[in-house]
């Protein structure tokens, strides 16, 4: 079998399968009926993985009959070419089908290998008829690393993608994200090995001291959320070796022989140097993820302290619209309280299975139960209608071919094309697999009209920061100004998150809220001993989001007209800058945020942008940035200057947005 797209290969010819691109290599020996790399090259083909020293580059936990008893054959290897794919780029798609007679399993290895991009994406998918022999407890002791009289040196674990690295490669730090933003104000956090043998975490550097480095991305949700036996992302075997174990299924979701289970992508690059690393990790979001766009979004949740359900009337909304067009809005978001069935706090406190069909109609007290209507107002102030919605998660997503039907008549009836999903609860497959069908079936079905904002913030069990991004955009944090409890909002924290995001994300796939300086709830931030966010202005709030996606967090009617005539021009300017934006890598400079620092983001190449931040105690004006000394800029927003590379902010707690001319 040999097959190409433009410089990507795949070869296989007497056992040895061989993949990769211009930048890459890695063969893979089959003779044994089980894939084990013999080697991974680089563009120079040198040497940078040596023979794996296990006999196999994948496998699932309870997968432990002794070896001898094994009986493994490879079915099929083919590849084909998805040169125009929906919820992709371009790429050449390796499937390797495997055998093991013993328990009848079928495993399936896919491999994506993206021309001219220094990375190997790669999934399993398993069927097995029979339960696995798995210990799996919740306290950790007969699942611990030890020797078991039954197995001597058995590891409990599943693995997708075991690497062993060339001599002098050194895991070097892993990069830990944590969901349910409602709770943690450090989403984004660099953990140091410092020869830790189990790590958490999604990404994991492993480095050479003269800057070559080899790294994993795991796509599947944050360590706290994942559903594996193990208690980690990574292993360090005693060889150096690395585990990365990314299944994300529980031992008991196999037995059915019509099920195929399939994990996370395990996704392996290869960089010559840190900068490279990073551009190397955007470049494959940006072709892993490509759309759809995010758009900028009015959700009045955050002005009512989670009350807005009694809120809405006709009369209310069709104020809201009016304003949010008036503001420059792309989207109202009518969150929770507009279906006929209850509100969401009602549903989680009783669990109640609901007949969705019923449960998710307009209230008859909304125009007779028609958005037809508001409809006929959003279009003509220029503003598109978006909907909360809470799939029905207490049944696993099982009815998800009914929510699609939903989805797709608000659609086709009322020009919905962009749908908030909320309470999402993956504690199991099913639940994800289910839930990522609805997404698909209306997305395609739509073709490609409808996306959705995908709530990372409260309450349920989460996708994470790496899954769902082909169906829509990231709600990053719900951040309050009037409630009595939670973190609150504060512009210095919400900006260092977004910062910390920059390095190893697109902030093009995430929304950012700005909230209305009129919601503070004063005696909160007293008790809690902090200052109230409005000792930044709250034009600095909303260039917060800027380089992201603005979620305008208030009930935009109440916003008074001098404000609403700032935001417009905020973002009119981002709305001009969309496309700019969106095809390009944004970097970071400056130190972290921590209320003392002048930091910034800017896009790497083109007609570049740059977003300075200067915090309320930073004493220094200026801060150096020389990827930027070679432009001429001038100022568009703000006030201050680049001059040689200097950003300049002219005042604290203020900022300055930049064009180069």
């Amino acid at each position: 079998m040999k097959k190409f797209f433009e410089d990507a290969f795949a070869i296989y010819e007497n056992n040895i399968l061989t993949v990769g691109n211009c930048r890459f290599k890695r063969e893979f020996d089959l003779s044994a009926g089980l894939l084990r790399t013999l080697g991974i090259y680089d563009a120079a083909g040198e040497k940078i993985a040596s023979e794996t020293p296990i006999d196999r580059d994948f496998y699932f936990h309870g997968d432990i009959c002794p070896p001898d008893e094994m009986h493994y054959e490879v079915k099929a290897v083919s590849a084909v070419t998805v040169d125009k794919p929906f919820f992709d780029s371009p790429h050449l798609h390796v499937i390797v089908t495997l055998f093991e007679n013993n328990q009848q399993m079928t495993l399936r290895r896919d491999m994506y290998i993206y021309p001219g991009l220094s990375a190997l994406a790669v999934r399993t998918r398993l069927v097995m008829p029979i339960l696995p022999i798995a210990l799996w407890p919740y306290r950790r002791g007969i699942r611990d690393h030890r020797q078991l009289s039954a197995r001597p040196g058995l590891v409990y674990e599943g693995c997708t993608d075991i690497l062993a690295p060339a001599p002098e490669f050194v895991p070097d730090s892993c990069i830990l994200y944590r969901g349910r933003t409602d709770f943690v104000d450090d989403q984004v956090t660099i953990v140091p090995v410092d020869g830790k043998k189990e790590l958490n975490g999604n990404i994991l550097f492993i480095r050479r001291p003269d800057g070559k480095s080899l790294f994993f991305l795991q796509e599947t949700p944050t360590s706290e959320e994942r559903r594996d036996v193990e208690e980690y992302d990574f292993r360090i075997g005693s060889d150096g070796a690395v585990f990365s174990c990314t299944w994300n299924i529980a031992p008991y979701e196999l037995g059915d022989e019509k099920r195929e289970l399939r994990s996370g992508r395990s996704v392996l690059f290869f960089a010559d140097n840190g900068q490279e690393e990073l551009e190397i990790l955007h470049e494959y979001q940006k072709r892993r993820f490509p759309a759809p766009d995010v758009p900028v979004t009015v959700n009045p949740w955050g002005g009512y302290s989670g009350g807005f359900y009694r809120a809405i009337s006709e009369e209310f909304l069709e104020r809201e619209f009016r304003s949010a067009g008036e503001c420059g809005a792309e989207i109202y978001q009518i969150d929770d309280g507009w279906q006929a069935g209850g509100i969401l706090a009602t549903l989680t406190a009783h669990n109640y299975r609901i007949n969705s069909q019923e449960f998710w109609r307009v209230r008859p007290e909304l125009w007779g139960g028609s958005l037809a209507p508001i409809k006929a107002v959003a279009d003509e102030c220029g503003c598109g209608v978006s909907m909360w919605f809470a799939p029905n998660f207490a049944a696993r997503y099982r009815d998800w071919r009914d929510m699609a039907e939903i989805l797709l008549d608000f659609h086709r009836r009322y020009g919905v094309c962009f749908f908030k999903l909320d309470a999402m609860y993956l504690p199991c497959f099913e639940s994800e697999h289910n839930l990522e069908l609805l997404m698909r079936t209306v997305r395609r079905r739509s073709g490609g009209k409808v996306s959705f904002q995908i709530d990372l913030t409260g309450w349920g069990q989460r996708q994470g920061y790496f899954r769902f991004q082909e169906h829509g955009g990231i709600f990053l944090e719900n951040r309050y100004c009037m409630l009595k409890s939670g973190l609150g909002y504060h512009p210095e924290r919400t900006w260092r998150n977004v910062w910390r995001l920059a390095k190893y994300n697109r902030l093009q796939k995430f929304q950012i809220e700005v909230p209305a300086t009129e919601d503070i709830n004063y005696e909160f931030y007293c008790d809690k001993g902090e200052t109230a966010p409005d000792i930044y202005p709250w034009e600095y709030w909303i260039a917060i989001a800027l380089f992201a996606n603005p979620l305008l967090w208030m009930a935009i009617s109440k916003l008074p007209s001098d404000k609403r005539k700032v935001l417009r021009r905020y973002i009119d300017w981002h709305k001009s800058k969309k496309e700019q934006l969106k095809n390009n890598r944004i970097d970071r400079f400056g130190n972290e945020p921590d209320g003392k620092s002048l930091s910034g983001l800017y896009t790497v190449s083109g007609r570049r942008l740059v977003l300075a931040l200067r915090e309320k105690e930073c004493a220094d004006e200026s801060v150096t940035v020389p990827a930027l000394a070679d432009g001429k800029w001038q100022t568009v927003l703000g006030d201050g200057r680049i001059e040689n590379g200097e950003v300049t902010v002219n005042k604290a707690a203020w900022f300055a947005v930049f064009e180069e001319i």
